[in-house]
């Protein structure tokens, strides 16, 4: 189990061989990077965590993220940017019609 620093990413990940992992889950840590940020630097910031794990994720590699973002925006800002890294996305919402219970999922396949 890797407890992941996003904003050192380099340091955590520079241990790892490259295809080391199957999968990858991140719980509520997405939101904190990109706390704040909008347009080009969430999109950078997050394409930047995308390269990491796309790096580590073996061929056929899932990586599953939970998060809440700051809105649907965000959400679309978001996923946009992983499939610009080279990611299929593939996007959820848990408890939908729930202010305060939604969830928002991405599911990042390496093909």
């Amino acid at each position: 189990m890797c407890v992941c620093d996003f904003l050192n990413l380099e340091c955590i990940f520079s241990r790892y061989k490259d295809n080391y992992f199957d999968v990858v889950l991140s719980i509520s840590a997405l939101q904190w990077p990109i706390a704040n940020k909008e347009g080009i630097e969430l999109k950078n910031i997050v394409k930047q965590i995308g390269k990491h794990i796309l790096k580590l994720l073996s061929l056929n590699g899932v990586c599953v993220i939970q998060f809440y973002p700051a809105s649907d925006s965000v959400f679309e800002d978001v996923c946009s940017a992983f499939e610009r890294v080279g990611f299929k996305v593939e996007e959820f919402l848990y408890n939908e019609q729930s202010i305060r219970k939604k969830k928002y999922f991405i599911v990042l396949r390496r093909e």
